[in-house]
C-alpha cells in the first residue's frame, strides 16, 4: 500500500513540471508599446495647366464705298474763294472749288487748299491737311487761314518815304508788292524777307515780321 501511494505522487510532480515548462516566456519587450508609426506626407497637388490664350480675332476691315466732302476755306471765319485738290494713296488726284461737293471712295486723302483771290490774302497762301472718308459720308469740312493786316511803313535813313514800294519774298518768292504808307492789307503772318525800291536804290531787307491776328503799322528801315 505505501508503494502504490509514492507512485502517485511521482506521476503527479512530473505532470507538475510539464505543465510548467509549455508556458511561454514573456518577451522582454512585451510590457512597452510599440510607437506608432510617423503619418507619410500628403502629396502636393500638381499644378492646373494655364488655359492657352484665345487668338485674337483679326479685325473686319473698315466697309468701303463713295464719300462726299465740301471743303471750305475760311479767314477769319468767313467764306473765301480756293482752290481744293484731294490726292488719294494710289496717288489719284480730284480737284474742285471750296464749297463744291467732292465725291470720292472712301480713304484717306490728302488734301490741299489754295486761295484764289488776292484780296483775301494777297500772298495767296495754300495750306494742306489730311482728311479721312468713310464710306456713306457727307462731311463739311472747314480749313482757316490764319491772317495779318498791315500797313508797311518804310523809312529812308529815319524819315518816311511814301514813294518807297516793297516786295515781300518767301522761299524765294515774291508774294505781294506793297507801298509805303497805302492802306493796310491782309497777308499771311509770319517772317519775311524784303526789297525795298526807294528811286532809284534797291535795298535788301532781311526779315520782315507780320504779326498773326492783328491790324499793324509795320516799319521798314533802310539806309543807304
Amino acid at each position: 500500500m505505501p508503494i502504490r501511494i509514492q507512485g502517485i505522487l511521482l506521476i503527479v510532480a512530473l505532470g507538475a513540471l510539464g505543465c510548467g515548462a509549455s508556458e511561454p516566456e514573456a518577451s522582454a519587450t512585451s510590457g512597452a508599446e510599440s510607437a506608432p508609426a510617423a503619418p507619410a506626407p500628403a502629396a502636393e497637388p500638381e499644378p492646373e495647366p494655364e488655359p492657352e490664350p484665345e487668338a485674337e480675332a483679326e479685325p473686319e476691315p473698315p466697309p468701303t464705298g463713295p464719300a462726299t466732302v465740301t471743303v471750305l476755306a475760311t479767314v477769319k471765319g468767313e467764306s473765301v474763294a480756293a482752290d481744293v485738290k484731294l490726292t488719294g494713296a494710289d496717288g489719284a488726284e480730284t480737284s474742285s472749288k471750296a464749297g463744291q461737293a467732292i465725291t470720292v471712295e472712301s480713304g484717306v486723302y490728302d488734301l490741299q487748299v489754295t486761295l484764289t483771290d488776292p484780296a483775301t490774302l494777297a500772298d495767296l497762301p495754300s495750306r494742306k491737311e489730311q482728311v479721312t472718308l468713310a464710306a456713306g459720308d457727307q462731311l463739311e469740312h472747314k480749313v482757316d487761314f490764319p491772317w495779318s493786316k498791315v500797313a508797311l511803313n518804310v523809312r529812308v535813313n529815319g524819315k518816311s518815304n511814301t514813294k518807297a514800294t516793297v516786295e515781300l519774298i518767301r522761299s524765294g518768292q515774291v508774294v505781294a508788292k506793297v507801298k509805303s504808307s497805302s492802306e493796310p492789307i491782309m497777308l499771311s503772318p509770319g517772317r519775311y524777307q524784303a526789297k525795298v525800291r526807294a528811286g532809284a536804290s534797291v535795298i535788301e531787307v532781311p526779315e520782315v515780321m507780320l504779326p498773326g491776328g492783328a491790324t499793324r503799322t509795320v516799319p521798314v528801315d533802310v539806309s543807304f
